[in-house]
């Protein structure tokens, strides 16, 4: 078994001899994909899993009751060529206590470092980032904009509410957030199994499509490889020799998927060194072998 696997890595008389056709090449591509597509579905589809699971969990029961009771009772949003209440300004909701606690928990910021407030909503403020940060909130809404403080990035986004039309008047009372609140959850997780059912197809196309794109630069690097090596290729030879050494490049996106990180150009840095590996430098340090020796056999002549 360790033979066969090492054949699909390394075979260098393979890739000296050139005798693959396209369709060959096609067809050993195109079941790389699908080992590929297997391998990202084992790692993508559990987590997946865990996320509708999530929504089935007490402790989703637990998210919804801390969400819904941010929604102040009497309080009444409108949504119409701008964002209006029926309170006084400035609304002011508070940044959960439990969340302070499970941020600072998981030691993605600490309680000195995130806002007092969740959300402020003041008509007249000129949102920026100096605003945002003298309501101490996360987000800062005004009749006309929202902001929003990305605490791991140290930026600010502003949205301009004047983008978004509506054809009528939207109104949001407690109820409505509630409602809204529990058919969320609803629609994600049938969102996320119906992406768990077509993903796998949906990851096939786009992969194979996306290599086939890629090797035409990926071409070059074999080639430049080959080159290297004093191998005198085509592009079109080094075009279908891409998609013949792609495999170690693909095991490698499977194994840093696994691990959640990602390093710049490695993949082509593989594909890269597959190709050095696979086009043997001519000679490679040892004498050519020698001809046959034609064996010559005497005939007795017949005498005249």
């Amino acid at each position: 078994m360790f033979e066969s696997i090492k054949s699909i890595f390394y075979r260098p008389d393979f890739f000296r001899r050139q005798e693959f056709t396209g369709g060959q090449t096609l067809g050993f591509y195109s079941l790389s994909v699908l080992f590929l597509v297997v391998g990202l579905s084992l790692v993508i589809i559990p987590a997946l899993w865990g996320v509708n699971r999530f929504f089935e969990s007490a402790r989703w029961e637990k998210e919804q009751g801390i969400i819904t009771s941010l929604y102040p009772d009497d309080l009444i949003l409108t949504l119409h060529n701008g964002l209006t209440t029926n309170q006084e300004d400035p609304v002011v909701i508070p940044f959960p206590e439990e969340w302070r606690n499970r941020q600072c928990n998981h030691k993605k910021q600490c309680k000195d470092t995130l806002p007092t407030n969740l959300l402020v909503f003041d008509a007249a403020t000129e949102l920026s980032r100096k605003s945002i940060a003298a309501h101490d909130t996360l987000i800062l809404a005004s009749e006309t904009e929202i902001g929003m403080n990305n605490l791991h990035r140290g930026e600010t986004r502003i949205f301009g509410l004047a983008e978004i039309q509506f054809d009528k008047k939207i109104t949001i009372t407690k109820n409505d957030f509630t409602y809204w609140v529990h058919r969320g959850a609803d629609i994600m997780q049938t969102a996320v199994l119906f992406l768990m059912a077509v993903l796998p197809l949906c990851l096939f196309f786009a992969i194979w499509i996306g290599y086939i794109v890629y090797s035409l630069f990926g071409a070059l690097v074999v080639w430049l490889a080959a080159h290297l090596r004093q191998h005198r290729l085509t592009y079109g030879q080094a075009y279908l020799s891409t998609l013949y050494l792609l495999p170690a490049s693909f095991a490698l996106t499977v194994v840093m998927s696994a691990m959640s990180f990602r390093i710049p150009l490695l993949f082509t840095l593989v594909l890269f060194l597959m190709a050095l590996l696979n086009f043997e430098k001519k000679g490679n340090g040892q004498p050519e072998p020698l001809p046959k020796p034609v064996e010559i056999i005497d005939t007795p002549q017949r005498p005249a």
